[in-house]
């Protein structure tokens, strides 16, 4: 398992991982291993991982399509990239933000840059969460009725999944 930044969503959700690492370009949050994502070829292994998580992440990646096209050359074949990019969310105060895509956007750049992966892009929020997450509220606050319902026109977060094909002998 990989995670970008720090293992915390692994530690929290994984089950059964063997081996865990991180990777960031910052070597402050104490990640596995240091690199720039789009300039590791030489520093994370190719077909290394089963699972690739990018949480919160995709929006933060300068120099987007590089990074995905290594994310997908870290996974074996088979293996998954977990990522979520920001929609209807306020701007963090320590870091830059460089995308804000629609559903429709992030497809566009996934068919770009995997092509011949399964990928699943799905977007989630209602207006009711975008107000919530811009006014800075927990989603504790609102009730997971409101929490599920889904407005495509008021996208908080986009998810995607993508799937590496199996090599064909």
């Amino acid at each position: 398992m990989l995670e970008i930044q720090a293992s915390s969503y692994t530690q929290r959700f994984g089950r059964d991982v063997r081996v865990a690492h991180s990777v960031d370009a910052n070597p402050l949050v104490q990640p596995t291993i240091v690199c720039d994502l789009a300039e590791s070829a030489g520093v994370l292994p190719s077909d290394g991982y089963d699972c690739f998580l990018l949480p919160s992440t995709l929006q933060h990646l300068q120099r987007l399509e590089p990074c995905l096209r290594q994310a997908l050359r870290v996974i074996r074949p088979g293996g998954v990239i977990l990522a979520t990019a920001a929609g209807f969310v306020p701007l963090i105060p320590d870091g830059p933000d460089y995308w804000r895509l629609s559903a429709e956007g992030w497809r566009d750049i996934a068919a770009r840059v995997w092509p011949g992966c399964e990928v699943r892009v799905e977007a989630y929020g209602n207006c009711l969460a975008a107000v919530t997450a811009m006014l800075g509220l927990a989603a504790e606050e609102l009730t997971p009725a409101e929490l599920d319902a889904m407005d495509l026109r008021y996208p908080v977060v986009v998810a995607i999944r993508c799937r590496k094909p199996m090599r064909t002998q």
